[in-house]
């Protein structure tokens, strides 16, 4: 693309990790394969990359759904299924074979606290993406419960209050008999108090 566009020092400008990651990670030549070690700094600009994204994905996400509480968190630990998954992928491609898709589903086990342990990062920053994936788990189930239980007790109040509110207009009804069979009773007999008394 850089030898293809108009305004090339723009477009470096705008994709520099792109084109450093390309650069980066493409061996030229056979000879070249003594940069190894450069190839490290390639994954240390890919986490970058990854966490850039994450984080940009999370304002995102929080901006649009402050208010659903439930939808907010799903799509917050989704986020970190796939950046948890792609930072095992860079940080140990060994561990997941380098299949993005085996890494997506160590992700996913982990998330949901499930465990199977076919997978297991042995890196400590792997295992510090596993945590973090656990904890956002918990976060999960637990956000998923109480929306689950407010549903229900919102379900029970509500029944509460149709009955309350036919019990009361069953006792208003009554009342207003009983005032309008009074009145009645009043008029019919004047010289009697309302007690009855004579």
């Amino acid at each position: 693309m850089v030898l293809i566009v108009q305004e090339r020092l723009l477009y470096t400008r705008q994709n520099f990790l792109k084109i450093m990651i390309i650069v980066l990670s493409f061996p030229f030549m056979p000879h070249l394969l003594a940069l190894v070690r450069v190839a490290r700094l390639v994954r240390v600009v890919r986490l970058f990359r990854i966490l850039t994204v994450t984080v940009r994905g999370l304002r995102a996400t929080r901006a649009s759904l402050a208010g659903q509480s439930l939808m907010y968190v799903a799509c917050i630990t989704t986020l970190l299924v796939i950046a948890g998954a792609s930072l095992l992928l860079v940080i140990e491609p060994s561990t997941v074979g380098e299949d993005f898709w085996a890494s997506i589903w160590w992700a996913v086990v982990t998330v949901t606290t499930v465990g199977y342990g076919d997978i297991a990062p042995s890196t400590p920053y792997g295992r510090v993406v596993a945590v973090v994936l656990m904890l956002s788990g918990l976060g999960l189930i637990s956000t998923l419960a109480a929306s689950i239980s407010a549903y229900f007790v919102g379900t029970e109040r509500e029944t509460e209050f149709q009955a309350m509110t036919e019990r009361l207009e069953r006792i208003e009804k009554l009342l207003q008999e009983r005032n309008t069979a009074e009145q009645e009773r009043d008029s019919m007999t004047p010289g009697l108090s309302s007690r009855g008394d004579p």
